[in-house]
C-alpha cells in the first residue's frame, strides 16, 4: 500500500480543520486535510466571526477580505422572541450594538460559515496546505513516534496510507477520529431535529436580526442574511427526524409560511438541509499524538453564535502550539495544554450554549436547566481563563472561569487587554502584535527586561519579539502597566494567541526570570510556586529539563548555540 508522509494529517474540512490548516501553513508546516464530501458545503449554517476569532485570522492577513464581503458584524443584529416574523415581537432579548464595543482592535464581520470556509481553504493553500476532497478516514493507528492512517479516496480504486507525526480530529459532531480512538462523551446529547429551509422572497424582510419563533407546535428561528438576499429558517421536528425525501416543497412553503406569519410573500425555496441539535463534550480532547478540534470534541446548539468561534479558536491554539514542537523550540507539555486549556474553555461554552437553547426555543423545558445570564455572554465568548502547566499563574488562583473582557488586568492565563496605543502617530495596541513569536512587552522604565530578552535571543534559539512601552509605541492615556497589574520597570510575556503567559511582580534578576518564564511558557521545564518579592532568592535557579530519553530525540536542547 502507497504511503505518505506528513507533519500533520487533518482528518475533516470545516472551521477547525481550515484554521488549524491556516495557523500551520503560514508558520511554514505544510499540513495534509482530507475532507470526506466532495466539496466544502454551500449552506450559510454559522453566521459571523467575532472579535476573538477575528484577532487571530486577522494575523494571516484576512481581516479586510473577511470584513469588506459582509454587510454587517457580528454583533450588528437584534435578537428577538415572537409568535412570527410579521407580528408582534413579545420580547428583545439582545439589542444591536451591544457586543463588543472597544474590546479589541480586531474588526467582527456577519460573514456566513459557507462564505468563510473558502477563504480560509484558499489562504491555507496559499502558504502551502493541500486539501483532499472525497478522501475518507477507514483506519487510525497511534504509535509512540507516528500515527498511522489509511484513507480511501473514493474516485480511486485501492486505498493508501499516510503516516503522520500528529492527526488532528475536526471530523464533526460524528467524529470518526473520536470513534475509533474510543473517546466517550458526555453532556445532554441530542437535543432536538431540525430542517433548515434556505429561501429568497419577493418583499423585504428584517435584515440584522435573529427571530425566536413559538407558536403551538411550531418552534423554529429565523435569520435574513442581508448580503445575499438569502433567508433561512430552522424548523424544529420534534418526536420526528423528518429525512430529506419528506421535506416536500409543499411542506417546506407551509413552514416558511408559518414562520413568516402571512402566505401573501412569495417564496423561493432553495435548499433544504437536516440537522441535529446536540450537546455534549468529549471525555478526553488528546492522546500524545491525536487532537480533537471543534465538533469533534465540543458539541453545542448554534444558539449564542460561539460553536464557529470555539472552533477557529481550536485550530488556531492547536496549530501555533504543533509548530513550535515540530519545530523542537517546544516540549511536549505544550501540546498536551491544548487539552488542558480549552477543554474548560469547551466546558463554559456549550453549557452557556445549551442554556440559551432551552431559553430562546424550548422554554417548556426549562426545569433543571438553568437560564444562562445575558450579561455573561461576553465573558464566555471573550474573557475566559485558561489554566495549564504552561502558565505561571499567579496565587490566588480561585475557580473564576472567566472575567468581564472590558476589565481584563493582565493576570496569567487571560487575554491581553485591550489598551490603545500609538507608533508613528497610528493608533495600535499589543493585540496588533500577536500571531507568530512569544511577545515580551516591557513597561516605560522596564529597559532592563529589553535587554533580557535580546540576550537570550543572542544566545539561545527562541521565538521571541519584543516591544518597549515608550520606545516602540506610546501610551497616551498612561495607564498600560495600571491595566496589566505591574510596575513602570515591569514586563508581560505575550503568547502567540495574545494570552499572557506570565507578568513581572517585582522580580529583578531579569535574565534567569525570563528564561523560566519562557522555559515554563514552551513546555520546556516545571513551573516553581509564585515567589512573594520578599522571597525571592538572589539569583533564579536554571529551569528543570522534564524531557524523556523518547521526547529527547525530538526536541533541540535549551542550550547556547555553539560558536566558532
Amino acid at each position: 500500500m502507497e504511503e505518505q508522509q506528513v507533519s500533520v494529517l487533518v482528518v475533516g474540512a470545516g472551521l477547525a480543520g481550515l484554521s488549524a490548516a491556516l495557523t500551520l501553513s503560514q508558520r511554514g508546516i505544510k499540513p495534509l486535510v482530507i475532507e470526506r464530501r466532495s466539496a466544502l458545503s454551500p449552506h450559510p449554517r454559522a453566521r459571523g466571526l467575532n472579535i476573538r476569532s477575528m484577532e487571530l485570522l486577522r494575523t494571516a492577513g484576512l481581516e479586510e477580505q473577511l470584513c469588506t464581503r459582509s454587510s454587517g458584524t457580528f454583533g450588528d443584529f437584534t435578537i428577538i422572541h415572537a409568535e412570527s416574523v410579521t407580528g408582534p415581537v413579545h420580547k428583545t432579548i439582545v439589542q444591536r450594538g451591544a457586543w463588543e464595543v472597544g474590546l479589541s482592535p480586531a474588526r467582527s464581520s456577519g460573514m456566513v460559515q459557507s462564505q468563510v470556509e473558502p477563504i480560509l481553504m484558499r489562504r491555507a493553500e496559499q502558504l502551502g496546505a493541500e486539501v483532499r476532497f472525497s478522501a475518507e478516514l477507514l483506519e487510525l493507528e497511534e504509535k509512540p513516534t507516528h500515527v498511522r492512517a489509511v484513507i480511501r479516496d473514493r474516485n480511486a480504486a485501492e486505498p493508501y496510507a499516510v503516516r503522520a507525526k500528529y492527526v488532528l480530529g475536526a471530523d464533526g459532531h460524528r467524529s470518526t477520529v473520536r470513534s475509533v480512538l474510543g473517546i466517550g462523551t458526555t453532556g445532554a446529547g441530542l437535543l432536538s431535529s431540525h430542517i433548515a429551509i434556505i429561501f429568497t422572497a419577493d418583499h423585504e424582510l428584517p435584515g440584522h436580526s435573529i427571530y425566536y419563533l413559538r407558536q403551538k407546535d411550531f418552534t423554529a428561528a429565523f435569520i435574513h442574511m442581508d448580503d445575499s438576499g438569502i433567508s433561512v429558517l430552522s424548523v424544529e421536528t420534534p418526536g420526528q427526524q423528518l429525512s430529506l425525501s419528506e421535506c416536500t416543497p409543499e411542506r417546506c412553503l407551509e413552514y416558511v409560511h408559518r414562520g413568516l406569519g402571512t402566505s401573501d410573500f412569495g417564496i423561493e425555496v432553495l435548499d433544504v438541509m437536516r440537522y441535529d441539535m446536540a450537546s455534549f463534550l468529549a471525555d478526553r480532547f488528546s492522546t500524545e499524538r491525536v487532537h480533537l478540534i471543534g465538533d469533534a470534541a465540543h458539541t453545542m446548539p448554534p444558539i449564542g453564535g460561539l460553536g464557529g468561534q470555539a472552533a477557529i479558536q481550536d485550530g488556531f491554539d492547536i496549530g501555533w502550539k504543533l509548530d513550535l514542537v515540530l519545530r523542537g523550540i517546544a516540549g511536549p507539555a505544550l501540546i498536551r495544554s491544548y487539552a488542558a486549556e480549552r477543554r474548560s474553555v469547551a466546558e463554559i461554552t456549550v453549557a452557556h450554549q445549551t442554556g440559551k437553547y432551552f431559553q430562546r426555543m424550548r422554554p417548556d423545558k426549562m426545569s433543571g436547566n438553568p437560564a444562562p445570564d445575558e450579561r455573561l455572554a461576553l465573558g464566555v465568548a471573550f474573557g475566559y481563563r485558561y489554566r495549564s502547566s504552561c502558565l505561571l499563574l499567579e496565587e490566588p488562583d480561585n475557580d473564576v472561569t472567566y472575567d468581564d473582557p472590558a476589565t481584563l488586568s493582565g493576570r496569567p492565563g487571560t487575554r491581553m487587554p485591550f489598551v490603545p496605543l500609538q507608533r508613528n502617530g497610528q493608533a495600535t495596541s499589543v493585540l496588533d502584535h500577536i500571531g507568530g513569536d512569544f511577545l515580551l512587552v516591557a513597561g516605560p522604565a522596564g529597559e532592563a527586561w529589553i535587554e533580557a530578552a535580546g540576550r537570550l535571543r543572542k544566545e539561545y534559539t527562541l521565538p521571541l519579539s519584543t516591544l518597549h512601552i515608550s520606545r516602540d509605541v506610546t501610551d497616551p492615556v498612561g495607564d498600560w502597566t495600571d491595566r496589566h497589574g505591574i510596575a513602570a520597570d515591569g514586563a508581560v510575556l505575550v503568547r502567540p494567541d495574545g494570552f499572557v503567559a506570565w507578568r513581572s511582580s517585582g522580580i529583578h534578576e531579569h535574565y534567569g526570570t525570563l528564561r523560566h518564564a519562557l522555559s515554563v511558557a514552551l513546555g520546556r521545564s516545571a513551573a516553581r510556586p509564585a515567589f512573594e518579592t520578599s522571597e525571592l532568592p538572589d539569583s533564579v535557579p536554571e529551569p528543570l529539563e522534564v524531557f524523556s530519553e523518547d521526547d529527547a530525540a525530538e526536541i533541540r536542547p535549551l542550550a547556547p548555540e555553539s560558536r566558532s
